[in-house]
């Protein structure tokens, strides 16, 4: 059965310097999620982890995608666990 997943990009509220997006604003099961953006300070052995949560904040999937020396990271998966139920979604990121 093939049901919308929503997923909702959100920038950090303590981190200003840091963007994150992803590539589309909904999706549904079986489809890749690709989310990318740009962290503006980058230091020496920094790592990015990005974390989306449910619409009850429990988590469903978890990365530390390679940090760019130029800032830029990309992190992808897929829609294809039972984890991942119809509803509203958050992707949020941490840098280290």
């Amino acid at each position: 059965v093939s049901q919308s997943r929503y997923v909702y990009a959100q920038k950090s509220t303590t981190s200003p310097n840091i963007t994150i997006t992803t590539d589309k604003s909904s999706y549904i099961f079986g489809d890749t999620i690709v989310i990318y953006g740009t962290v503006k300070t980058v230091m020496s052995g920094n790592t990015i982890t990005i974390r989306i949560l449910d619409s009850y904040s429990n988590l469903v999937q978890a990365g530390q995608p390679t940090l760019g020396q130029d800032g830029s990271y990309i992190y992808s998966t897929a829609i294809s666990s039972s984890l991942w139920k119809s509803g509203g979604w958050s992707v949020r990121q941490r840098v280290l």
